[in-house]
C-alpha cells in the first residue's frame, strides 16, 4: 500500500518539478512532426540484450550562431526524447565570456509501472514548439536577464530539456510492457543527448572564462552526474556545478537504484567515477568528484517534499540524510559548499530572489560562488 501511496503522489508533483506540462498523452506520445530517431540513427550502439550503450561522435560539430540577447531553438541530431523523438536544446547568448547551462527537470522513472502506469516523469517530445511553453516559465528565475541581484543577467545562457526520465543520466533504450501486453520502447538516452549537446556547446564556447552547469530537481542530478562530460568538453574554462535540489543521498529507495542501473544503465556513467560503491550509496558521487577540482554547490530544503517522496524517507529520514551527505561528503571536499534551508520548499533557481536563511540571501551567495569569494560558505540551519 505504501507504494501506491508514494507513486501517486509523485504523478501530482513531477508536473511541479517540470515547470511545464507534459505531452497530452504522456503514456503514449504523439511523434513530432519531422518523425522520430531510432537509437541507430543517433549514433549510439546497443549490446544485443539491450544493455549499456556507447555515446555519439565527440567529434566538435558547427558552433551555435543566433541573434544576440534572444531565445534561439537550436536542433540537436542525435538527441532524443523518450518516445524516440527528436530534441535539442536553446540559447540566449551574449559578448560574454561565461555561460550559464541549465538542464531542466521533470520528475524520473525506472520500470513499466513508473513510466507507463503512474507517468512520473515528463514525456517527450519536447522541440521548438514546445520549448516556448517552458520558456513563460523563466521570469525570475536565473534564465531571466531582468532578475535584479542575478550574477547570470549578461551571460550567455543555455537551457537542456528533459524528456527521458533518466535525470538525463541513461545510456539505454529500455523496452516496457504496457498494461494492453503490448511492448514500448522507452529512450533512456538523457547522457547521450548531453554527449550530443556538447558537441555544439564545445565549439560554441570554446573560449569561455566560466562556465556553470546547474540543474533544478532531476536536472540537478543532471549536472552532478554530468560534471565529467562538461569538465573534459571545457578544460580551459573554470567550471562550477549548481546542484539545486538533487541531493545524492545515502538510502534512496532501493528499487529505484535499482532501476536506474538496470535500465538506464547508470553504471556506465557512475562506475568510472566512484566505482560499484555508487550502485549502493549513491553520495560517493561527491567524493568521486570532487577529483575534478570543480567548485560544486547543493541547494536543498532540509524536509524537501518532493525529493523526500521519491527517496522514500520521512522528513525526519530525509533530513538526517541530507545532513548526512554535508558532513560526510560535502565538507571534506575543498571546493563543495551547501545552501540549506528550512522547511519543505523544492527547487530555488526558478526563483532565486525569495530564498534566505540566517540572514544570508541566495542571490549573493551564488555571486560569491561565481566570484571564488572568500564569503562563499555553507549555510546550514541549526539542528
Amino acid at each position: 500500500m505504501r507504494s501506491i501511496v508514494w507513486m501517486v503522489t509523485l504523478a501530482f508533483a513531477v508536473v511541479g518539478c517540470a515547470g511545464a506540462p507534459a505531452s497530452a498523452d504522456p503514456a503514449d506520445p504523439a511523434p513530432a512532426e519531422d518523425g522520430g530517431v531510432e537509437l541507430a540513427d543517433a549514433g549510439v550502439g546497443g549490446s544485443p540484450d539491450g544493455g549499456g550503450a556507447t555515446g555519439p561522435d565527440l567529434d566538435a560539430g558547427p558552433a551555435i550562431t543566433a541573434p544576440r540577447n534572444t531565445w534561439t531553438w537550436v536542433d540537436v541530431p542525435g538527441s532524443a526524447c523518450d518516445d524516440g523523438s527528436p530534441t535539442g536544446l536553446a540559447v540566449n547568448l551574449t559578448d560574454s565570456p561565461n555561460v550559464l547551462v541549465f538542464m531542466n527537470g521533470g520528475g524520473a522513472c525506472w520500470d513499466a509501472t513508473s513510466c507507463l502506469v503512474l507517468n512520473v516523469a515528463v514525456h517527450g517530445p519536447i522541440g521548438r514548439t514546445q520549448f516556448e511553453v517552458f520558456r513563460a516559465t523563466f521570469a525570475d528565475s536565473v534564465l531571466d536577464r531582468s532578475l535584479a541581484g542575478s550574477p547570470f543577467a549578461g551571460w550567455n545562457l543555455v537551457w537542456i530539456p528533459y524528456c527521458t526520465g533518466d535525470l538525463h543520466g541513461g545510456q539505454n533504450v529500455a523496452t516496457y510492457t504496457r498494461l494492453t501486453g503490448e511492448p514500448r520502447a522507452y529512450h533512456h538516452v538523457g547522457h547521450l543527448n548531453v554527449l550530443a549537446d556538447l558537441r555544439r556547446l564545445a565549439p560554441t564556447f570554446a573560449n569561455a572564462r566560466k562556465v556553470v552547469l546547474a540543474g533544478s530537481s532531476a536536472g540537478g542530478f543532471g549536472a552532478m552526474l554530468n560534471q565529467p562530460a562538461f569538465h573534459a568538453a571545457f578544460p580551459a574554462s573554470t567550471l562550477m556545478v549548481l546542484d539545486d535540489s538533487g541531493p545524492m543521498i545515502e538510502g534512496f529507495r532501493p528499487e529505484a537504484v535499482a532501476g536506474f542501473f538496470a535500465n538506464w544503465r547508470l553504471d556506465l556513467l557512475v562506475d568510472p567515477v566512484c566505482g560499484p560503491g555508487c550502485r549502493t550509496d549513491l553520495s560517493l558521487m561527491h567524493s568521486g568528484l570532487a577529483a575534478l577540482g570543480d567548485r560544486t554547490a547543493l541547494l536543498s530544503s532540509t524536509r524537501d517534499a518532493t525529493m523526500r517522496t521519491y527517496a522514500g524517507l520521512s522528513a525526519p529520514e530525509f533530513e538526517a540524510a541530507l545532513r548526512s551527505l554535508e558532513r560526510e561528503r560535502v565538507r571534506p571536499s575543498p571546493g563543495d559548499r551547501v545552501f540549506f534551508v528550512d522547511g519543505t520548499t523544492h527547487t530555488m533557481l526558478h526563483h532565486p530572489a525569495r530564498f534566505s536563511q540566517d540572514g544570508v540571501s541566495l542571490l549573493p551567495w551564488l555571486t560569491w560562488l561565481v566570484d571564488a569569494d572568500p564569503a562563499w560558505v555553507s549555510v546550514i540551519p541549526r539542528e
